[in-house]
This record gives structure tokens, sequence and C-alpha cells, in this order.
């Protein structure tokens, strides 16, 4: 069994197979609407633009990883539609992803979570009498949210400066 899938995915119909497949997880995964198009569409579609050629390439070089035929969608925020999609090989199509857009604003969220949890000092502000108002993660979430400069917060905090907007501020010592 293990070798009929092997042989069978070198051919048009096995590698069809796995992409259909795959494009119908990956569209519910993202939260995208399915393929309004069916396993033979997209079948010819693909031989419209080449895939013979690809597949004979990936085929010919020992199925490297890197000339599998893979399809690409041309707008990270759509999903798969054939005005949406086009025919290439999976290190051109892995390169594209990781310069998209879309990638870098997960990536950005992603780090930008985890230096805030693993950098930034939480904040308290409280009113002259030192009664406490507020809790913030941050001195640039604590300034954001109280329309100021983030630097004037930090100072208070490290002891530089005794107010800033007619507040007491502090970092959390104990996290």
């Amino acid at each position: 069994m293990q070798e009929y899938r092997q042989r069978n995915k070198k051919t048009l119909d096995g590698w069809l197979t796995k992409v259909y497949g795959r494009m119908r997880l990956s569209s519910r995964e993202r939260n995208h609407n399915p393929p309004q198009f069916t396993k033979v569409e997209l079948k010819e579609w693909v031989i419209e633009r080449g895939i013979e050629k690809l597949l004979k390439n990936w085929v010919d070089n020992e199925c490297a990883k890197d000339l599998t035929p893979s399809i690409n969608r041309l707008n990270d925020y759509i999903g798969y539609q054939f005005n949406n999609m086009e025919l290439t090989i999976w290190k051109d199509n892995n390169k594209q992803g990781r310069g998209s857009i879309k990638t870098k604003e997960l990536v950005h969220s992603k780090l930008g979570n985890i230096a805030k949890k693993m950098f930034s000092k939480p904040v308290i502000k409280s009113d002259l009498d030192g009664k406490v108002l507020a809790l913030y993660p941050s001195a640039r979430e604590a300034a954001r949210q109280n329309d100021t400069d983030s630097g004037s917060i930090a100072k208070v905090c490290r002891g530089e400066k005794i107010t800033h907007h007619k507040h007491k501020w502090s970092y959390v010592t104990n996290r």
C-alpha cells in the first residue's frame, strides 16, 4: 500500500488529490470559503497552465521538495479562486509566502506579544495620595491610554521625576 501511495503521488491524479484536499483543509483553517470549483475543474485549470511539465521535472529530479508543483494564492486574504491562483513550484511559493504582508503581520503580532510579556514591566498609576487608579502592562501602554509619552512615565517609575500629569507612576515590583 505504501509503495502504491508513493507511486500515485507522482501522477497528475495523485498530486491533484493531495493538493485539492489540502486546499479544502487550508480554507477551513484560515476561515475562508472552501474552493468553489471541483477537482475536475481544478485539473482542467492546471493542465491549461502546464502542470505536466512541472510534474515531469519534479519526478525527473527525484521528487525534490523545492521542485514540487504548488498552487499559490496571489492575495493571502482571499481564498482559493481561479482568479486568485497561479501554478508554481514549492520553492517559489514558499519564498513568496514568507515575504507576504499577511505573514509579516502574523509574525510581528506574535513576536510583539512575546516581547511584551518578556521585556515589559507592569506600571501602576496612582493619585498624589497613593491611591491606585490603574494597572498597565507597560509604560508604553500607560502612555497610550493616558495620551502622554512613555519616557516621562518611565522616569517617574525610575525615581528621576516625582510625578507626571499630576499622577505618581511606579513599576510593579513582584510579578
